[in-house]
């Protein structure tokens, strides 16, 4: 029997037109986050339903009942604030009728969310067949909310919770998974995932249309769009013909043995995973009531060419996800892009660097953190195999900030830059034990005079600080590093975590700056005043 609550609008509506002198009786009914093999948040669990009209509904799960009455349009919900982590437990739900979902746990629930490296699943990832013979902890649980892109916010979503098994763990988020892992090692409590994420999605496909309109920031991104959903069905007519052709042509190349041409791409219009808003609607907006212990983020490809406005976009999201879900600040650990693409001999001009930055800018909002992925890219694909680390790098993160570890969580990070004649003295917070991972000459660096050029720098560690030097810079008032495409990187501290990217220019000779303009470096004999815009740290 398909719950009341998930039949279609158009469905109900005809219903009541063809019987309009049958009553219509709802009986309780839950969403579909809400059934057997779920994880429920402790504390402050709540779960929710539909149901007639003033019917009494109770809630019954490890020995505590609550109570509510359904209001005028049938919904109701009820909290439980002080459940004990663990299980598994029956949750009971007794209106006119009753219902049972078995097998369900308490622990804490994170929300997945972003674009094809959050989908990538554990059974694409490095080690596969390994790590799914190896997923045997049960308390680990994954609910995948279907892809939907909707023109207003939708209620439900379909789906079901999969308990992970070396059968089922392959299809589930391999950033979260790997994540839930490395949390359960040192909290015991069961895990829950939802798995909310759609390859090559933009931002500002997952925030809301008051978001976006309320701020004239985004007004281009609206305009843009409406220009291409008027220019769709032209757009389309053409792609449909193309499409045929296509087709054509690769059913003769493959005959004749030859490489299939490449695709046409399909214009995006109203449906389209890029509509501002859609994945918000769609994916987001039916887990308003879910409570949640935080966020897990790995997006922003979709917006590299559009750095600019990134950091006002990402930060905004937050900020306005919060205020949706209406639980606080909750914890938004998010991964910063991995190296991907080729950089130019030399080059430091990178739009994948500025998507980085503007990343990291979000740092300045409470209750956030970034695990760089820099370090662990691949040059020629911008899905790394190697989530285990990323998820790794997200659990330590949580495990300090939301869960009170002292735990070691971020690779160094640039403090503050001196002059000392022909050198740069680069300072680092998290400093502790500064090393080459390749055990060779560092990599990465580079120094500019007052004429803007940068040249790669011979790099020396000292202590807590790196000493840059270049032949062709003798005044030089300007570092970079890790600023590119795929860009070198092996600075690490003792624990192996990777220097974060930075710049201590404001040089943008073809894109704009994405935040204030660093103080220039200072001269040692001078106070060390970090830079007005001193790189925030993970832990920040």
């Amino acid at each position: 029997m398909i719950p009341f609550m998930n039949l279609p609008r158009s469905f109900l509506c005809a219903a009541s037109f063809l019987f309009p002198c049958l009553p219509l009786h709802a009986d309780v009914s839950t969403p579909s986050l809400i059934g057997p093999n779920m994880v429920l948040q402790q504390p402050n669990a709540k779960i929710w339903g539909k149901a007639d009209a003033g019917e009494k509904v109770s809630v019954s799960i490890a020995g505590k009942t609550a109570t509510a009455t359904a209001a005028e349009d049938g919904s109701w919900s009820v909290r439980f604030t002080k459940l004990k982590s663990g299980g598994p437990h029956e949750l009971v739900i007794q209106g006119k009728n009753k219902l049972v979902h078995s097998n369900v746990l308490i622990g804490d629930v994170w929300l997945c969310s972003g674009q094809s490296n959050m989908e990538w699943s554990v059974g694409s990832s490095k080690d596969a067949d390994t790590e799914k013979a190896a997923a045997t902890d049960d308390a680990i649980r994954c609910f995948i909310v279907s892809r939907s892109v909707s023109d207003s916010p939708a209620l439900t979503t379909s789906g079901s919770w999969i308990v992970v098994s070396p059968e089922t763990v392959s299809r589930t988020t391999a950033a979260g998974y790997f994540f839930a892992r490395e949390v359960r090692k040192k909290v015991k409590m069961p895990i829950g995932l939802l798995q909310s994420a759609y390859g090559g999605s933009p931002a500002e496909a997952w925030m809301s249309a008051a978001t976006l309109s309320e701020n004239p920031v985004f007004a281009e991104i609206l305009t843009v769009w409406q220009k291409k959903v008027g220019e769709y069905p032209a757009a389309k007519q053409t792609y449909d013909a193309a499409l045929a052709q296509w087709k054509t042509e690769s059913e003769t190349a493959k005959a004749e043995g030859r490489p299939s041409p490449m695709r046409p791409t399909e214009p995006q219009g109203p449906g389209n995973r890029h509509q501002p808003s859609g994945l918000f609607n769609g994916m987001i907006a039916p887990l308003e009531s879910v409570s949640l212990r935080g966020i897990l983020w790995y997006q922003g490809e979709a917006n590299v060419g559009r750095p600019y406005e990134y950091a006002p976009l990402f930060s905004t999201l937050i900020k306005s996800w919060r205020s949706f879900l209406k639980q606080g600040d909750l914890p938004f650990y998010f991964v910063q892009l991995a190296g991907f693409g080729n950089d130019l001999p030399n080059s430091t001009d990178s739009f994948r660097a500025l998507l980085r930055e503007a990343q990291q800018s979000a740092l300045k909002l409470p209750n956030t953190g970034m695990a760089t992925a820099v370090d662990i890219g691949e040059a020629s694909d911008i899905h790394p195999k190697n989530k285990q680390e990323v998820g790794r790098r997200l659990a330590l993160l949580a495990l300090t900030k939301s869960y009170g570890l002292e735990l070691a969580a971020s690779g160094p990070t640039f403090s503050d830059i001196k002059t000392e004649r022909n050198k740069l003295r680069i300072t680092f917070k998290n400093a502790t034990g500064l090393a080459d991972k390749n055990e060779a000459p560092l990599e990465g660096f580079f120094v500019s005079g007052t004429d803007t050029t940068y040249y790669p720098a011979e790099a020396k560690i000292e202590g807590s600080t790196v000493v840059l030097t270049s032949p062709e810079v003798t005044k030089p008032i300007a570092a970079r590093y890790a600023w590119g495409e795929a860009p070198a990187c092996d600075l690490t501290n003792k624990t192996g975590l990777p220097a974060l990217p930075f710049r201590t220019d404001a040089w943008d000779k073809t894109m704009p700056r994405l935040i204030p303009t660093p103080a220039p470096a200072t001269p040692a004999s001078e106070s060390s005043t970090p830079p007005t815009t001193e790189q925030p740290s993970p832990n920040s």
